[in-house]
């Protein structure tokens, strides 16, 4: 029977839920790089170099692996289905960590009821697949992420744990815990949150040992735990000495288990450092300087090595200082949680949750309680790995409501384990129904029985079977076409991260620079330039990573170096200034020192805020150039602008503050690399060069001379040739296809002989027939590619810039106006067909819908304005409706063309007679006019129509009476005055 092992049920089922898994995960995996991490995740599985602390050499190795065999192994052409391997290997494994879940559950399952194992598989089901299409699991599984693989390690161990508490007996089972110590070990390569499973897992091997006649000793166990919190400590802590010296009363207790005969916590400190081993590839790696921009913190020595794991770059979590009430952060989980599971509506609708909390995770806490009841001491590794993974990491991440992104991956074991538990409360919910429950596998084992085999099952009933299937069911019903989960999880078409980046270099000049800002604008173009070799003539400087000395020696001594006018000497000398200015501000932050101010604090708040800014920031520069110690004052708590003062501190103290100056300095003038910071970058992050910058799409060119208002200009012709000619937007409209595209761009005569774009024939602007074609290629917004709340955000960019490049039309037009009619009407037809193209990638752009209507009626378009304003309703939200109407009925009454808008809402009225809206319009409109007997018509008939007065209307015609008797009285005076002056 063991060579048939495969024909067991257990294994069938596995294999089916396998399949099933990564088939919906294979349709809805992401065909290419997607936002945040995705895009250096692939990059450095492609060149198998050193992604962001701490590193993840295994996820590397493995990923080059899938590269290899699914993907494209020459690093030297470009490797366009490399993004979709490394994809893919996360759906594999996060595949198999859902079947391992079914397997746990069903191992749970059936120990909880010996007699009812058909309902531990189906128990297994149902927690598998409310695991599978989760909103944080599925989201993980179809991108380029660490949590898949890690999430199969971690349900690979606990599986683990199982199965050696059912061999505990026998010697060999020591085996079984050696294989968990080395896998906690290469686990780490994966995901540090791998080693969170072990406290569960050595807390059921303890009080087995303790309670229990067994090989292993529990001292032995203490030990090897002991010997895990070390490891872990290293990784928090910077107190070497402190380290070392654990480390060493380790090893000496090791040894001295070792020569009484007890040999498990040497056998699996060996096999754990083996297990670390893996991160010796970073090492090599960074020694052999893959492509120099993804070579995160360039380890290529020990200390460095211990820095990386460590995560030195980031600040510590301070778990004693709250960043946020504790209350607010148990919410933050808790929220999450709840949205895991829904299977019903869209995971937010009261209905939604109420179902949520009906049916997982009611089934949840039935589990809980008969997994205590039935399956102690087994149950302590879920609840254990659960609580670790939940309540104590909420506590120990310490989150503030300002995180620059949703958090809810970093709970990815809570919400595994939690999907055990539903799966054990279907299954003890099934037996409950079924009738009277037999004796447990613990019940029976300790009264002599086998309950493994040879048990008597009961006879399932029909009623039983048909609620299983619905509970199966419910668990499935994300995949079910429609459902709003499934929809936002198909990734299949969705290339917005790809074409953000594409588009963010496609507008360079040749041998540009381009600052970035972070991971969203880096990591994407990093995965362009390395793996498919688009624009690697661009050099992009990262703001968050210039402040490491590491990558900027990088830049300077790359493939094509950064002139930035320093030397590594130079470098170290600035870093080692950063640091002294940056203790400074710990100093000033608790309280130890302040700074001498000529001014007091009333002087200093009666400043506006640049003012204030600007002495502050010049105290500042005292103390860089200064003596210290006549700027300082020690030991006196700081003064009432304390904290603005320290912010202002920190942030002119950063290596960024003397690198970025640098690199403008030696290259804003030379013509063969201009400079360019990205749109993604905060005003505040470029300040010094903001009134000298000019945008011109997703990025702004930075000009020798700043403008007179001191805000960045716009090259509005650059803006559309780049927005409709140069620009991908495929994934965000209908029309943007190539072969759609060229179709329009030969339409406008814009191809050469070899069908190749050309923009600005024989380098002139593009005509406004031409944008007006290219506009139109667009097609519509796409509807159906999901757009989460981080790529709404980015994408706002594009809508941005179009509207500022038909403002600066606009503006243009007024301007020529009187002197030149044609220059006029050419760019007032440009501005249209910017804020056309806007409201084609973007319907709802409420900016664009404002400015587009009272555009067409100065172009003499009326019927196209109100065709317009009518196509509003129904389509947008009344609110958003509501607001543009009012913004246009105010710009037509004020450009003088009252009767357009009296035509337009005398329609609607007539159209719409129960909305009251309109007739307030209208109303206002004769109001405006001074037509009193007709806006008190409009008032009497919304009266008859709905029964009751409106009363917005009543105060409007009130007062437009008391303007009229005003008026009069002002007259009579006026005309009694002129007799008596007779």
């Amino acid at each position: 029977m063991k060579s048939q092992w495969y024909l067991r049920p257990q294994v069938l089922v596995a294999a089916a839920i396998f399949v099933i898994t990564l088939t919906v995960y294979g349709i809805t995996l992401g065909p290419t790089t997607d936002f945040w991490d995705c895009g250096e995740f692939i990059t450095t599985s492609h060149i198998v170099g050193v992604p962001h602390q701490p590193g993840t050499p295994l996820y590397v190795l493995v990923g080059r692996v899938f590269d290899v065999v699914l993907g494209n192994a020459d690093l030297t052409q470009a490797a366009l289905r490399t993004a979709w391997a490394i994809n893919f290997m996360s759906a594999f494994f996060s595949a198999l960590a859902v079947m391992m879940v079914y397997l746990i559950v069903w191992e749970l399952g059936r120990r909880m009821h010996p007699d009812a194992r058909l309902y531990a598989h189906i128990g297994g089901v149902v927690g598998a697949m409310f695991l599978a299409f989760s909103e944080t699991f599925w989201n993980n599984a179809i991108e380029a992420e660490v949590y898949g693989l890690s999430a199969f390690m971690v349900a690979t161990l606990t599986w683990l744990a199982i199965r050696w508490y059912d061999h505990m007996a026998e010697s060999r089972s020591t085996n079984l815990l050696l294989l968990i110590v080395y896998l906690l070990g290469l686990g780490v390569g994966f995901h540090l949150g791998t080693m969170l499973v072990h406290y569960g897992v050595f807390l059921l091997v303890f009080l087995v040992v303790a309670t229990r006649d067994a090989s292993l000793k529990w001292p032995d166990v203490v030990l090897m735990v002991f010997g895990l919190h070390v490891f872990l400590l290293s990784t928090m802590s910077g107190n070497n000495a402190l380290i070392l010296t654990l480390l060493a009363l380790y090893l000496l207790l090791v040894v001295m288990r070792a020569v009484s005969g007890h040999r498990f916590a040497l056998w699996g400190s060996a096999l754990f450092f083996l297990g670390l081993t893996v991160h010796i590839m970073m090492l090599i790696r960074a020694g052999a300087d893959p492509e120099p921009f993804i070579n995160q913190t360039a380890p290529d020595n020990f200390e460095t090595l211990m820095s990386v794991i460590r995560r030195e770059q980031y600040p510590t979590l301070g778990t004693l200082t709250r960043k946020a009430d504790i209350a607010f952060q148990f919410k933050y989980y808790y929220g999450y949680l709840l949205k895991q599971f829904y299977w019903f509506g869209d995971g937010t609708s009261v209905m939604s949750r109420a179902t949520t909390v009906l049916v997982p995770l009611l089934l949840a806490a039935v589990g809980l309680f008969q997994g205590f009841r039935r399956v102690w001491p087994l149950m302590l590794v879920p609840v254990v790995s659960y609580l670790f993974n939940g309540e104590l990491l909420t506590i120990v991440l310490n989150f503030s409501a300002s995180e620059v992104r949703d958090r809810d991956y970093f709970y990815f074991g809570a919400f595994l384990f939690m999907a055990v538990f539903i799966g054990m409360g279907a299954t003890a919910w099934l037996r409950f129904f079924q009738g009277k429950e037999g004796l447990s596998a613990e019940a029976m084992s300790k009264a002599g029985k086998i309950w493994s085999r040879g048990v008597e099952q009961v006879k399932p009933s029909n009623l039983v079977l048909a609620a299983g299937v619905v509970l199966v069911a419910f668990s499935l019903a994300p995949i079910t076409p429609g459902h709003t989960k499934f929809f936002e999880h198909d990734r299949s078409e969705n290339r917005i991260a790809y074409e953000y980046a594409w588009n963010i270099l496609a507008g360079l000049d040749e041998n540009a620079i381009i600052f970035t800002n972070g991971d969203n604008d880096t990591f994407p173009i990093w995965y362009l330039q390395a793996v498919e070799h688009f624009r690697r003539d661009v050099t992009v400087v990262n703001l968050s990573l210039i402040n490491l000395p590491w990558y900027i020696k990088q830049l300077s001594n790359g493939e094509t170096p950064l002139d930035m006018g320093l030397n590594e000497v130079q470098i170290d000398d600035i870093n080692t200034r950063a640091l002294h200015y940056q203790q400074l501000f710990m100093d000033m932050r608790e309280g130890r020192i302040g700074l001498r101010l000529p001014r007091s604090d009333a002087q200093i708040e009666a400043m506006d805020q640049r003012e204030r800014e600007q002495f502050l920031r010049s105290c500042i520069w005292e103390l860089k150039n200064g003596d210290e110690d006549k700027v300082l004052r020690k030991g006196r708590p700081t003064p009432q602008l304390s904290r603005y003062v320290q912010t202002v501190l920190f942030e002119s103290m950063l290596v960024k503050d003397y690198v970025v100056p640098q690199i403008v300095a030696h290259n804003k003038n030379h013509q063969d690399r201009p400079v360019f910071f990205a749109v993604t970058i905060p005003q505040e992050n470029m300040e010094r060069w903001f009134p000298s910058l000019q945008m011109e799409g997703m990025a702004y060119r930075l000009l020798d001379t700043p403008s007179e208002d001191g805000m960045p200009r716009t090259d509005p012709q650059k803006v559309m040739e780049n927005m409709l000619g140069v620009y991908r937007m495929g994934a965000l409209t209908t029309g943007d296809t190539p072969q759609r595209r060229a179709t329009y761009a030969e339409m406008a005569g814009l191809l050469d002989d070899q069908g190749q774009l050309l923009l600005g024939q024989e380098g002139n602007d593009l005509d406004v027939q031409q944008l007006s074609v290219l506009a139109t290629a667009y097609g519509d917004k796409r509807e159906d590619v999901y757009r989460n709340t981080n790529a709404r955000h980015l994408l706002g960019n594009y809508p941005a810039s179009l509207n500022r490049a038909g403002y600066v039309f606009y503006q243009k037009a007024n301007q020529t106006a009187p002197s030149d009619t044609a220059t006029y009407r050419n760019y007032l037809d440009r501005a249209l067909v910017a804020f056309e193209a806007c409201l084609r990638l973007e319907p709802e752009n409420q900016q664009a819908m404002e400015f587009y209507p009272l555009l067409l009626v100065q172009n003499y378009r009326d019927e196209d304005a109100k065709a317009f304003l009518n196509g509003l309703y129904g389509r947008v939200p009344q609110p958003v409706e509501e607001q543009v109407v009012t913004t246009v009925m105010r710009g037509i009454l004020g450009g003088g063309v009252a009767e357009l808008a009296l035509d337009w809402a005398e329609e609607r009225v007539i159209a719409h007679p129960q909305r009251l809206f309109y007739r307030q319009v209208l109303f206002t409109i004769y109001t405006s006019l001074g037509q009193l007997a007709e806006a008190r018509r409009v008032m009497d008939d919304w009266t008859a129509l709905s029964g009751q007065e409106d009363p917005a209307m009543r105060q409007g015609l009130e007062q437009l009476q008391q303007k009229y008797r005003e008026m009069e009285q002002k007259q009579v005076q006026e005309k009694v005055g002129e007799a008596l002056g007779q």
